[in-house]
């Protein structure tokens, strides 16, 4: 019954931290877009220098498409990075614990009685 127990918080467990990690991503991924989003303008010159260097500009047909891809790319990203940051701290701040657990002592291999 106690490997029962163990796989189930085990189970539990792993669903809680994806679906956080899901959310973190999901959340970090759209605002980022909305920030990087908002500096894509016709007045921002260094937008107009980057489409210049594609041979392109505003007012071509593909240049919304254009932006839109790469904004996709650079938001993506920089959500995984914010996830990556946070299992990092979740690491460091639980890896300490490790110190404090006791191993069980006079246990043999094999089935408990």
């Amino acid at each position: 019954n106690a490997a029962a127990i163990f796989n189930l918080s085990r189970t539990i467990g792993s669903s809680m931290g994806i679906s956080l990690a899901s959310t973190i991503y999901t959340r970090s991924a759209q605002t980022q877009w909305n920030v990087l989003g908002g500096n894509i303008t016709p007045y921002n010159l260094q937008v107009d220098g980057w489409l210049s260097s594609l041979n392109m500009s505003l007012e071509n047909p593909q240049a919304p498409e254009v932006l839109e891809k790469v904004l996709q790319q650079q938001s993506a990203m920089i959500g995984f990075l914010d996830t990556f940051y946070f299992v990092m701290w979740c690491f460091i701040i639980i890896a300490p614990l490790i110190l404090f657990i006791k191993s069980v002592k006079g246990l043999k291999a094999g089935f408990a009685e």
